[in-house]
């Protein structure tokens, strides 16, 4: 348990953002980490977060989560159901996201959960708008209601994942937005090279939609430049890069992140908008 903690960790040593997850309620990794080495000795946990080689792929399969460590750069992607069936209550309509640090700081985040009441702000936080994936004609890839309540649910399939020579690919569909008229399909594909992050959302299907690819920037995270498809963002003194292809408009959008229970704190998104008949492709190249 605690070597898959480890895995969904970011270099800052605290854990991913997916689902309800939020700093300080628990103790921390480290004191978790601090605790098993007095009570376990030499068989204390195997890993933690700075133990992981600078290129590795994890895949967590029976959970659906992976990770990829490329030198200055981190990804953790969700490929996992949103909770057993019998119980979604802490789920959020997150499928297909991930979150990205790079030079040992968050860059790409979900975006947290800062309160548990029946309100707008829970369902918000909750909603696939507060995450870094695809929305289709302003719904949630999963229904969720209340404060604890999901309704039809996004399923993933045909996960492949393909690790050669510096290179990961990753890839995955759900199809939580067949509900809607025209049967939108949403399918992602990673692919990890030495500084260089490829995504390529593609939605299949009919009719006309309303597409957004959502990434939420970490407060920390300044976007220097924008202009046209392209995104010059300052991360802890270094330049990154973000450039989206298609036939739509990126945009920044002010946004809010909640790492802690009752803490909002103003952040930026950068969310790319296309209408049109489907299929549609996105393409998103992340240079740092």
């Amino acid at each position: 348990m605690y070597n898959w903690l480890a895995v969904m960790c970011h270099p800052d040593g605290e854990i991913s953002f997916f689902n309800d997850a939020a700093l300080g309620i628990t103790p921390s990794v480290i004191e978790v980490h601090e605790y098993g080495e007095r009570l376990l000795g030499s068989d204390k946990p195997a890993l933690s977060n700075d133990e992981f080689s600078e290129f590795c792929f994890v895949e967590l399969a029976a959970t659906g989560y992976s990770r990829v460590q490329m030198r200055a750069m981190v990804a953790i992607i969700d490929r996992a159901a949103i909770g057993p069936d019998y119980l979604p209550g802490h789920a959020h309509a997150d499928t297909l996201s991930f979150e990205l640090s790079l030079f040992g700081q968050r860059v790409v985040v979900n975006s947290g959960t800062s309160v548990y009441g029946s309100d707008a702000d829970r369902q918000q936080e909750r909603s696939t708008a507060a995450h870094s994936t695809v929305v289709i004609d302003d719904q949630d890839s999963s229904e969720v209601w209340s404060s604890f309540r999901v309704a039809r649910r996004a399923r993933v399939f045909d996960c492949c994942a393909m690790q050669l020579e510096g290179v990961v690919r990753l890839s995955a569909c759900h199809d939580g937005y067949k509900r809607l008229p025209g049967e939108p399909v949403h399918c992602r594909e990673w692919l990890f090279e030495e500084g260089l992050l490829t995504m390529t959302d593609t939605i299949t299907g009919t009719g006309v939609h309303q597409v957004e690819s959502v990434l939420p920037l970490h407060p920390k995270v300044k976007i220097k430049v924008l202009e046209g498809g392209q995104a010059t963002l300052e991360v802890g003194g270094s330049s990154v890069v973000i450039i989206v292809d298609g036939n739509g408009e990126l945009n920044e959008v002010k946004s809010s992140y909640h790492p802690e229970f009752g803490l909002s704190v103003e952040n930026r998104q950068l969310v790319y908008y296309i209408s049109g008949a489907l299929p549609i492709e996105i393409i998103t190249r992340i240079h740092w």
